[in-house]
């Protein structure tokens, strides 16, 4: 039919207009979420002075550059951004309405994001004020949940029993549980370092270690100490003091004290544990779950308790056997070195003995064949060549909260630019030690164009060598941030270490990890012959190591399954039904991955992960049809990008054609 003249001008009018009423609002939804994630047209509360309003960097509003932190001012900002929360409800309330409960939640993230980088700051920056000013705004979180009360109630939001806005008030009390949990451990090992006045009992410490002692003392209580007469302050979180020392009373007392951490009359875990385990099972129940292992494995691979406790038992007696095998070498061994009592508390010392005696090579002479630039450079080429991924180091004038953290953009094959990385390398005063972990210091919005930016903290010493356990600590946090980078989404069955575990086994490939070594003073790479007797030497005892993580797993699906069960019972049970020995101790109460909402009920997955890596790094070097860079293109689109699939479980399926890991592959790397 043909259209006068009229009525095609009528008919362009009304498109126009369609588009231009779409585009208004279109812009007004935009702006309205802008406003709602930044608060970037908002009224500002009395008392939120301009100077808190936003770090350019993260573009995190109500917090100030790095280099303007102080305690005080990031109370303020904190408070500050309380306020908006509570005025940016009654703002949006209209527009609130008209959405979903889902968009409710975004009108919290700020604070929220606001209140975890503060408590992550907490750990890479540690000081007393700072601390105080963490556990006052954890507590701001308890307001949270009135908030969220008023938000539905007020705004009439039509929610479920399981919609997630429903529990986040019991997410929110978890956080500061989790939170206490946390704080007790830290003033509880405050409370049980010690100081050595007796110059016998740090015989056979490295000089560099006294020297950080006699340092420790000198802060602990203001006292003159001096590396070579003391006193010194020894640590109880750590076991350094007791490979080397040769007093086998400081031994005892140092093992003693660890088994108190979070355990203390003053700290103790135990009711948090209980309280934890209770709101887990009621998040459970909200959720439509009997117990919460079933609510937490139900979208992931194992699917259920009873493959989970399959895969554990299928892996437990054999670690047993090789961890007495392991106890009985060494408590033969000691012997030897005058020691006629052999107790659990010299493990360390022995097995430290043991390998120098037996070992072709030693830590130092391992190290001179690892130069902290050159490794990082080579894996950051590797990380390219492998991922197409390429870090390069910001060249600005850029801030940051300490001296030492380095700054790097990260780009796609097509120079695309992806995120950016603060790099925590070394340990220094203020920040908790012997802990390696990678976190968002800003989230990404696609819709706002925001890129991520995230913070890996790593504990490297200061020498300017690396170990082997430096190296793959780095290449497992890399791990994790290329999968947060190159995801487009969430992986339904939450296998946050599979990737990195991949990445991690890199390590174990002995060509590879030859390629990152260059002699610091004659750029030689590693002999083969000495690689082969360091990589002996690294895995002495990792039968121990194993059985470690394997109780703790069955612990943790244990803990959650009967909440009626006082936690203590659970624990000797375990012991009994698996004939655990003496020297896997427990540390419940200092072992925060059971109270994080991640891993709770979850811990086996590290295990799991492993075994789904090895078996991948096994169909990488596999030989047949497929080239190492078809292999690694396959594995970033599948593993890490998760495209055309739903799950780490059908990446690993599509790629090794098995529906489950074969923990052969694990107990195979640990020469069981």
């Amino acid at each position: 039919m043909k259209l006068s003249l009229v009525t095609r001008f009528l008919l362009i009018f009304i498109a126009i207009g369609g588009v231009y009423f779409s585009c208004i609002l279109f812009g007004k939804v935009k702006k309205n979420l802008r406003c709602a994630l930044q608060y970037d047209e908002l009224l500002i509360p009395k008392g939120c002075h301009s100077e808190f309003l936003e770090n350019p960097v993260l573009r995190l509003n109500c917090l100030p550059e790095f280099s303007k932190f102080t305690p005080n001012n990031l109370h303020s900002a904190v408070v500050c951004r309380f306020k908006l929360v509570t005025l940016n409800f009654n703002v949006n309330r209209n527009h609130l309405a008209e959405a979903n409960a889902n968009y409710t939640l975004f009108t919290l993230y700020p604070f929220i994001a606001s209140r975890d980088f503060i408590i992550n700051l907490n750990k890479v920056n540690m000081s007393e004020p700072l601390q105080t000013v963490a556990t006052e705004v954890n507590n701001l979180m308890k307001d949270l949940t009135v908030i969220i009360q008023n938000m539905t109630q007020l705004l009439d939001l039509n929610i479920s029993k399981t919609d997630d806005i429903n529990i986040f008030p019991l997410l929110a009390q978890q956080q500061i549980l989790s939170h206490e949990y946390m704080e007790n451990i830290r003033l509880s090992k405050k409370e049980l370092q010690f100081l050595v006045f007796n110059k016998s009992d740090v015989y056979g410490l490295p000089k560099n270690m006294l020297k950080e002692m006699s340092r420790n003392a000198k802060e602990f209580q203001n006292i003159s100490s001096s590396p070579e007469n003391g006193p010194w302050l020894v640590s109880v979180d750590t076991v350094d003091v007791q490979r080397y020392s040769n007093s086998s009373t400081l031994r005892k007392k140092i093992h003693e004290r660890r088994l108190q951490i979070g355990c203390s009359k003053s700290y103790n875990n135990s009711n948090l544990i209980e309280e934890i385990r209770g709101l887990f099972q009621r998040i459970a129940e909200l959720k439509g779950f009997k117990n919460f292992p079933q609510y937490q494995l139900h979208d992931t691979m194992a699917k259920n308790h009873s493959t989970v406790e399959r895969f554990l038992e299928n892996l437990v007696s054999r670690a047993v056997v090789k961890a007495n095998e392991e106890y009985s070498i060494l408590k033969n061994f000691s012997k030897t070195i005058g020691i006629e009592n052999f107790q659990v508390s010299d493990i360390y010392y022995v097995g430290t003995k043991y390998i120098l005696k037996f070992a072709k090579i030693n830590n130092t002479e391992i190290r001179e064949y690892f130069p902290r630039q050159h490794v990082l450079n080579k894996i950051f080429k590797f990380i390219e060549k492998t991922f197409g991924i390429t870090m390069k180091r910001d060249s600005t004038n850029y801030d940051t909260y300490a001296s030492g953290v380095e700054l790097y953009n990260v780009f796609d094959r097509d120079n695309e630019y992806l995120a950016s990385i603060y790099f925590d390398f070394l340990k220094r005063k203020g920040k908790i030690s012997n802990k390696v972990w990678t976190t968002l210091f800003r989230q990404s919005f696609t819709y706002l164009n925001i890129k991520p930016i995230f913070l890996v903290v790593l504990d490297f010493d200061l020498e300017n060598t690396l170990s082997f356990d430096m190296i793959s600590s780095l290449l497992h946090e890399l791990g994790h941030v290329l999968q947060a980078i190159l995801s487009k989404q969430i992986s339904d069955d939450n296998s946050l270490e599979f990737p990195s575990m991949f990445v991690e086994h890199f390590s174990s490939n002995i060509e590879i990890l030859r390629s990152f070594s260059s002699h610091y003073a004659t750029g030689e790479l590693m002999p083969r012959s000495k690689l082969d007797d360091a990589l002996k030497r690294k895995k002495a005892f990792d039968g121990t190591m194993l059985l470690i993580v394997i109780y703790r797993g069955i612990i943790d699906q244990k803990m959650y399954l009967n909440v009626n069960k006082p936690w203590s019972d659970i624990v000797a049970d375990v012991r009994t039904r698996y004939n655990i020995p003496e020297h896997v101790t427990d540390e419940i109460c200092n072992f925060e991955k059971f109270t994080s909402m991640n891993y709770a009920a979850k811990y086996y997955t590290y295990l799991w992960n492993e075994a789904l890596a090895l078996e991948l790094q096994a169909f990488l070097y596999k030989d047949d049809d497929l080239s190492f860079n078809e292999k690694t293109t396959s594995i970033r689109k599948l593993v890490f990008e998760l495209k055309n699939v739903t799950s780490g479980a059908e990446a690993f399926k599509l790629l090794t054609g098995n529906n489950f890991p074969d923990e052969n592959y694990l107990l195979e790397y640990y020469g069981i």
